[in-house]
């Protein structure tokens, strides 16, 4: 369940009576928005009317809008990102709504992932799986058309980088109905002067919010009830240099002062010294009551009258609030209903300095009780930790930790954790726990570790809780994993899993894979798949569709592996017609699930049905999905876009998706997405690829075998053929074949059967050949891996064509002629080098240099550097080279070149 979000921080500040209407500033913005800038930032500190420009500016607007008032609170991506999607569904409920389903799960894509798909998802707007709109929707997709603002107030309070870049590839990449605006007291530091040079920023800035002399005018005397002549308001305007705010406080003494030329004369100061004094020239004239319960009340970001009542013990605080907007005392009305205010930021600062100590504890621990009591537990927790009551915040946290983690919360925990003192952390377990597991999730292993094992390492003592004890027995089984102690990681995540409670699904279904996976990297693999049996069960027992989709998929994937390809697809369609929601429609989850059953279709060589899956999993991993996701997805499809002829696309999809997973840090994806272009690049007949491959990532045939590293392994072995290094190929197939044996993976031991029945049949060791040959049909054949057998070189071919011709086996017989008949059919696709589309003299030096440095994946401005050029010059050459090899983007370019043998 996601948490309680504030709707206060989503209302448009309501404007007040005294506001003076600023036409200039008006039509500055509406031209902003006529010449198509993306981006509208409002930047001057506090107190120069910025919020309220923009708000009387929307409120002349007849088109949808959206306002989000930030907080320091927002500082997490996640909770920014929730809050961010919640605003935008003020203009149409149904935009992100996918992207907030996706938030549940443990692992997340990267910030700039979700921006994107979100930004894609007001473009197009929102559809069903197949590409059709949605049930229900389709009139509701017209919002999506229509021009609208989105409002970020208060930005200068966001210093986390991922969100400003977030915010950077929204600008970059923002739909054209769609306009931000940023009201800030400090520039961002998000890349303006490129957006101002491209004419897609409008800015109103310090100067042009101050007030003039007319404006001035216009709200000391009409607004503010004031009769001061020319030459005193000028000489305000002067000393204020147009601060509304400092001018706000001026009339407010004024109109209590007997002397106004005095007054006048001696105003003199900064604007802090302005603050201060005329601070307390207002506070002094201010009813004891009245007084009073400003003080009491500044200690909070947003009021409403039941805070203020708890806060205050008074049970009229609505009629105060509404007196102190009367009075115009700094206080901003949030919503039409004058049911939420805040007060001006500086006036709450000022007010809080009369607060001592004692009392703003007091007034804390009033606020987080308030606050827990209606639901809003950051704020609680947040106030808990301001009141010093670290034992009430210690048990606020425990209670709240389960279902933040569940909503991706680990920035919003790690900031909690902070404000402990490293050895209260130390001697709590359940804190140990948290903190540890932050670090390890966030990628610092090592120094979670230390969490790991706490002051009081005794899991039996019974002062621990249950879920504490397995939190810990949790991050001790993953740090394990890491560090590939897999006996270790079993016996603890068990361990873990029996003191876990039912409502701990998704935390479950984490220790459920990280135990499968060390089960399968030291034992026979259907003990993982019993693992992922158990905890399917679970998942559908409990009514957690997504815990047991989570490891259904992941069944599947270990079913295949195991060579049981039917039943793998079986729990495919399992899984599909289960979360099938009541209009007929796929649950969006199940992208993952489609991903897999295309894989599987594959191997049984049905690979239209295999391409449909594919390409909807893709697609909506792309729209929708995590990072991880995305790769797997991409990764599964390009092995079915070269069987169908699609050579081209196979291979530019694997190097896009390699660079994509390698800059993310998907080291194992990395590695197993390049074995796959060698393995086609090999079918093409490039060797000095493959050669060049396995030299780089030191691959030898008596290196240390590793379950998840198996695909690898394979393609290394095909590369010692293509060699004519036989007698290792030979070696390595030999320890690959125990390695499959003893652990059951028979899926590659079929492609193990059939390397070394290919590389004795061309050391003329034809005997051994058909008995390996043999053996693999044996595997295959009951379960129908046809492209097993397809996906081989052509020397396969022509063993399946003299075992048909000695085989008696009416089984073998059938499947080998079903073999090549799929063959015949076209399904050995090769690719005929071409090199008529460039001549190799029409590129320059220095063309081919930058070329071989594209290959490397360098940023233009890395290869700049690299060729003490400038950056123009290198994007003048890389269009040129574009333009000769007759390509369109890097992929296309590197491809083309090492084909034509450039590279």
């Amino acid at each position: 369940m996601p948490e309680i979000l504030l709707q206060s921080k989503f209302r448009i500040p309501q404007i007040r009576r005294a506001m003076v209407e600023r036409e200039r500033l008006i039509n500055r913005l509406n031209d902003g928005v006529k010449s198509g800038c993306r981006l509208t930032l409002v930047s001057a500190p506090a107190g120069f009317g910025k919020t309220t420009l923009i708000a009387d500016w929307l409120n002349r607007l007849n088109r949808p809008r959206a306002w989000l008032s930030l907080d320091e609170d927002d500082n997490n991506p996640i909770r920014f990102l929730r809050y961010f999607i919640a605003a935008l569904q003020q203009v149409d409920q149904y935009i992100g709504e996918d992207i907030l389903l996706s938030l549940q799960y443990p692992y997340l894509a990267p910030m700039q992932s979700m921006i994107t798909l979100l930004m894609n998802d007001i473009a197009i707007g929102r559809e069903s799986e197949f590409g059709n709109p949605c049930p229900g929707k389709v009139e509701d997709k017209a919002a999506l058309c229509r021009e609208f603002m989105i409002v970020l107030d208060d930005y200068q309070v966001i210093n986390h980088v991922a969100i400003h870049e977030a915010i950077e590839l929204m600008v970059e990449n923002q739909p054209t109905q769609m306009h931000l605006i940023i009201i800030t007291r400090r520039d961002p530091p998000l890349p303006l002067s490129q957006w101002r040079v491209r004419s897609e920023l409008n800015e109103i800035r310090l100067n042009e919010l101050r007030f003039t002399t007319e404006e001035a005018a216009t709200f000391l005397n009409q607004r503010m009830g004031l009769n001061l002549m020319d030459t005193q308001i000028a000489s305000l305007e002067a000393k204020t240099e147009g601060w509304i705010a400092g001018l706000q406080l001026v009339a407010l003494s004024l109109r209590d002062c007997s002397n106004s030329d005095e007054f006048i004369i001696n105003f003199t100061g900064s604007q802090r010294h302005i603050i201060d004094y005329l601070a307390s020239e207002v506070i002094q004239w201010l009813d004891k009551e009245i007084f009073n319960f400003l003080l009491h009340t500044s200690i909070v970001e947003n009021l409403n009258s039941s805070l203020c009542n708890a806060l205050t013990g008074r049970v009229d605080s609505q009629s105060i609030l509404e007196q102190l907007e009367k009075t115009n005392l700094f206080i901003i009305p949030l919503d039409q209903k004058r049911e939420w205010y805040r007060y001006h930021t500086i006036f709450a600062e000022v007010l809080r300095s009369f607060v001592d100590q004692q009392q703003q504890k007091e007034l804390h621990q009033k606020a987080a009780h308030w606050y827990k009591v209606k639901g809003f537990v950051n704020e609680a927790i947040k106030h808990t930790l301001a009141a010093g009551d670290l034992d009430s915040a210690e048990t606020l946290i425990s209670d709240a930790i389960t279902k933040t983690v569940a909503n991706s919360g680990l920035r919003t925990v790690s900031l909690w954790l902070e404000a402990f003192p490293e050895e209260r952390i130390r001697a709590s377990r359940e804190l140990c726990a948290e903190k540890g597991w932050i670090l390890a999730l966030t990628g610092n292993v090592d120094q979670s570790e230390t969490y790991a094992y706490p002051m009081d390492s005794d899991l039996s003592l019974s002062k621990h809780s249950p879920r504490a004890n397995s939190r810990i027995l949790g991050l001790r089984a993953f740090i394990a994993l890491r560090r590939q102690d897999y006996a270790k990681a079993i016996e603890n995540a068990s361990k873990a899993l029996e003191l876990m409670g039912e409502d701990d699904i998704l935390e479950r279904t984490h220790i459920v894979g990280i135990m499968a996976i060390a089960q399968a990297h030291v034992n026979d693999i259907t003990v993982a798949i019993q693992t992922y049996r158990d905890g399917a069960k679970k998942g559908q027992a409990l009514g957690n569709q997504l815990s047991a989709l989570l490891e259904q998929t992941t069944l599947a994937r270990f079913l295949n592996i195991h060579g049981k390809l039917r039943e793998a697809q079986a729990v495919c369609k399992e899984a599909i017609d289960q979360v099938t929601d009541s209009t007929g429609q796929p649950s969006l989850v199940i992208r993952l699930v489609f991903s897999m059953l295309g894989v599987l279709y594959h191997e049984s060589n049905l690979l239209d049905e295999a391409r449909q899956y594919l390409e909807k999993g893709l697609a909506l991993s792309e729209k929708y999905g995590f990072t991880s996701n995305v790769i797997m997805a991409r990764l599964m499809i390009a092995p079915t876009l070269y069987a169908q002829g699609e050579i081209d696309r196979a291979l530019v999809t694997l190097q896009e998706t390699y660079w994509y997973a390698f800059q993310l840090g998907y080291t194992l994806e990395a590695d197993q997405i390049l074995a796959a272009e060698v393995d086609m690049r090999l079918k093409q007949g490039d060797l000095a690829f493959a050669i060049h491959w396995a030299r780089e990532k030191e691959l030898k045939p008596d290196i240390t075998l590793e379950f998840s590293h198996m695909p690898i392994y394979l393609t290394y072995t095909r590369v010692l053929i293509a060699q004519g290094k036989f007698e290792e190929a030979l070696y390595l197939l030999t320890r690959l074949e125990y390695f499959t044996q003893e652990r059951a993976l028979y899926r590659w031991l079929i492609s193990v059967h059939i390397l070394q029945a290919s590389t004795e049949h061309q050391l003329t060791k034809n005997t051994e050949a058909f008995q390996r040959l043999a053996k693999a049909l044996n595997l295959a054949s009951p379960e129908e891996y046809i492209r097993a057998f397809l996906d081989e070189d052509e020397n396969v071919v022509v063993l399946l064509k003299e075992m048909r011709t000695q085989s008696n086996d009416p089984t073998i017989c059938h499947f080998v002629d079903k073999l090549l008949y799929e063959t015949a059919a076209g399904n050995n696709v090769r690719w005929e080098t071409d090199v008529s589309r460039v001549h190799l003299e029409s590129l320059s030096k220095r063309e081919l240099e930058i070329l071989s440095l594209l290959a490397k994946n360098l940023t233009y401005a890395q290869i700049a550097n690299h060729l003490f050029v400038s950056l123009s010059t290198v994007q003048s050459h890389v269009k040129s080279a574009y333009r000769k090899l007759d390509v369109h983007s890097r992929v296309e370019a590197v491809l083309h070149a090492r084909k034509i043998s450039l590279l």
